[in-house]
């Protein structure tokens, strides 16, 4: 995940009725990643993107990271589709070059260093690199009309929505549909990342009318629709269903305005009032500090 410096990156309610607009602007992400704020150098010699992470306990590296790649591809578009910004574009076609380059014979976007505090090991994938990587591909196929950037896309769908237990992103739980961020044992149901690689369903159902990938977009947003109430803790938002930890106050706005996006794109009220009710949290900071320091507080406490 690298949203959590970047400068916030609002809903886009353009999205709703123009699908050449991402529902979350991302532009704001690629101004921090020029702006180095997720390490230098920000960019290889090839001009693709990279990140510091710490990629295991103790070791920090300059990697490649798949979500980040995306995210740069889709706020160097919508830069495009604002200013006409030539320069944007060509960013734009080259990430979704090298996204479409990294895609293995299965639709596999690997990543290739460990997780710290993820009961991952490399080479695994996420359902948010995946879901974002055919969203740049839906529109690089919209720019050029040409047709191989959604058999790129189909491809990369086809991991997503494998089961996390053979090597793709997606758990079934009854009746709910997960796309797994990071498909680890027990699952986590990380929201951001879901609701991510559901915009990429949306996109490709919208480009290709295809019903079985709608239904699949419909499972996604039912799903995350009927777990909303999972996810509130005390007011404020988790990040995830496997720690109680509220999230950081970068990722409720995100979570907010994906439900906000949600709400329009589904027709859903349950994803509208939602967004009433995170949004007054998040614009009283002290409040937020101080309900995350009682919870992790009592986190410490019941584990001794």
């Amino acid at each position: 995940e690298t949203s959590l410096e970047a400068k916030a990156q609002p809903a886009h309610p353009e999205a709703i009725d123009d699908p050449r607009h991402y529902p979350i602007d991302m532009r704001p992400f690629a101004d921090s990643v020029d702006a180095g704020a997720f390490g230098i150098p920000n960019f290889d010699d090839e001009g693709i993107v990279q990140v510091e992470m710490q990629v295991g306990d103790d070791k920090i590296a300059i990697v490649h990271n798949p979500v980040t790649a995306a995210q740069y591809a889709l706020g160097s578009y919508e830069r495009f589709l604002h200013d006409g910004d030539a320069r944007a574009y060509e960013d734009f076609v080259r990430h979704a070059t090298w996204l479409r380059d990294q895609l293995d014979d299965r639709g596999r976007i690997n990543y290739l260093f460990y997780m710290r505090s993820k009961d991952i090991k490399p080479p695994w994938i996420s359902a948010m690199a995946q879901g974002q990587a055919i969203s740049v591909f839906v529109r690089m196929a919209r720019e050029t009309d040409d047709d191989s950037w959604l058999d790129a896309a189909r491809l990369a769908m086809t991991p997503m929505l494998s089961p996390a237990d053979e090597g793709g992103t997606l758990y079934m739980d009854g009746d709910d549909v997960w796309l797994e961020e990071y498909p680890e044992s027990p699952p986590s149901h990380v929201f951001n990342g879901h609701v991510f690689a559901s915009f990429g369903l949306n996109d490709l159902a919208r480009a290709t009318g295809d019903e079985d990938i709608l239904r699949f977009w419909e499972a996604a947003t039912a799903t995350i629709a009927a777990n909303l109430e999972r996810y509130e803790n005390d007011g404020w938002l988790r990040y995830d269903l496997k720690d109680t930890d509220i999230a950081p106050r970068q990722y409720h706005r995100i979570q907010r305005d994906q439900v906000y996006m949600l709400a329009s794109l589904t027709g859903d009220e349950r994803f509208e009032d939602a967004a009433r009710r995170w949004n007054a949290p998040y614009e009283n900071r002290d409040g937020w500090l101080r309900s995350r320091f009682w919870a992790r507080f009592s986190e410490a406490v019941r584990g001794r």
